[in-house]
């Protein structure tokens, strides 16, 4: 009896937290968050699947943690005060302050409640970020030829895996591209239909070497109506060589310093303060990475 009754205990907490945040996601298509934010009902919904995708599985980890540490609480509504318990827990463990936070978000957004209304977690800091700055167990699930390989054409296009794998030869175009010193150049670009959040872009194709960029731009025309890339490896680290895409298009548009305007500089602070960047060539970097925030892109890809 006693394993029965835990049994449909855990079903129903996994069922409570799929129906809620799939009702949130279903009902937070096609609306505006930005909107939603402004009229103060944001949190009743969830945008973007990678966000649904991202708060589901950890809310499925929190679930885990109540009912190993309070198996007395047999319904969602009922977990709602453990939340800053097992916050607390992740902080005394050392976890890192960007999963820490992400948790709390999804635990805000799961029950409906405002960010601020759990505990104070450690400030997310640039140096604090340890995904695809070293190696780490995973990345040795590939050879070093496959991980040069894919490495070189992430690096010259910037695609997410997803992007790459719906990536077809007709979405190679060819146009012209001006640099940060007033120099107009032919270019190739890459037209992605489908990006983050489902909307399109245009991204530079821009190896590390033109040669590079040719040997890219031929994969694309021989392609054709086809796929262009078939089979791509999980295991090379994607985000790592997006963030040398990031840096590559940044150097291209970035202008000297000495040349920016007052209201064209982004202040670096914390690990890196006092350094200075170009807020127009970070808005073009964030445009090409799918992306709408440049500070997303300071703490992020130009590391």
């Amino acid at each position: 009896m006693g394993r029965y009754s835990d049994k449909a205990k855990k079903v129903t907490l996994r069922d409570e937290v799929y129906r809620r945040l799939s009702s949130m996601f279903a009902e937070g298509k096609g609306r505006s968050r930005r909107d939603d934010k402004k009229a103060g009902i944001d949190k009743q919904y969830v945008y973007s699947e990678n966000t649904y995708r991202t708060y589901m599985r950890e809310a499925k980890h929190f679930i885990e943690w109540v009912r190993e540490n309070h198996p007395e609480a047999r319904h969602l509504d009922e977990c709602l005060p453990y939340v800053d318990e097992w916050l607390q827990a992740m902080i005394n463990e050392g976890k890192s302050p960007y999963t820490i936070t992400t948790r709390k978000s999804a635990m805000a957004k799961l029950f409906k409640v405002d960010y601020a209304a759990f505990i104070g977690t450690p400030p997310r800091e640039r140096a604090g970020i340890t995904r695809s700055r070293a190696q780490v167990e995973y990345d040795r699930h590939i050879s070093a030829e496959k991980e040069a390989y894919w490495g070189t054409i992430t690096a010259a296009c910037g695609l997410r895996i997803s992007e790459l794998k719906r990536a077809r030869g007709t979405d190679l175009r060819e146009g012209t591209v001006t640099l940060a010193d007033g120099t107009r150049q032919p270019c190739y670009v890459v037209h992605v239909p489908r990006g983050k959040g489902g909307k399109s872009r245009d991204v530079l194709l821009w190896g590390e070497t033109p040669e590079d960029t040719e040997r890219i731009a031929a994969m694309f025309r021989d392609a054709g109506d086809e796929r262009v890339f078939t089979t791509i490896p999980k295991a090379y680290d994607n985000h790592h060589y997006r963030a040398v895409y990031a840096r590559r298009i940044y150097e291209l548009y970035a202008r000297p310093k000495k040349d920016l305007p007052v209201k064209e500089r982004y202040i670096m602070r914390k690990d890196r303060a006092g350094e200075v960047l170009d807020r127009r060539a970070m808005r073009i970097v964030s445009r090409v990475l799918g992306h709408n925030r440049v500070d997303v892109v300071a703490e992020h890809y130009l590391y």
